[in-house]
């Protein structure tokens, strides 16, 4: 991350894959692996500088090429959008991304969990409801937050 335009961070979940920066490129590290046709999402707590500047930092990635057996090392800007969408008017995927978090977040009971109120969560649970309704790991999700909903 930046540190002109971001003054804190934290990775929320993947805590037993946090790498240290001089590990990154380290082959002999175990870090989170995917398979070829497997996807995950990395969500970051971020603490932007009002007054900062700069591009919010830049995300890597280090991969082995299935067809040549190499490692591949890209890298892209994560841009500063100072009017950014709110969570619910973001691509579906981002949404049940967002709740997956929140729901997370409530489990563990982090102070990150006092932002999934019902005010929050009830226009992400109805997109993704409409969004993901044939993905079963999707009503699973909506099923564990319908039971934290409960009083």
């Amino acid at each position: 991350f930046n540190p002109e335009r971001v003054g804190g961070w934290r990775l929320i979940g993947f805590d037993q894959h946090l790498l240290r920066t001089e590990d990154f490129r380290n082959d002999a590290i175990d870090a989170a692996e995917l398979a070829e046709n497997e996807a995950a999402t990395a969500i970051y707590q971020v603490e932007i500088l009002a007054d900062g500047h700069g591009e919010l930092g830049e995300f890597f990635i280090r991969f082995q090429d299935a067809a040549s057996g190499r490692i591949v090392e890209r890298s892209w800007p994560i841009p500063y959008q100072p009017n950014a969408l709110a969570a619910d008017q973001a691509a579906p995927s981002m949404q049940l991304a967002t709740l997956a978090m929140l729901t997370a977040e409530q489990l563990r009971g982090t102070p990150l969990a006092a932002a999934a109120t019902p005010e929050t969560t009830r226009p992400l649970i109805q997109n993704v409801t409409t969004h993901f309704r044939d993905n079963p790991r999707a009503r699973e999700l909506l099923e564990i937050q319908s039971h934290i909903a409960q009083p």
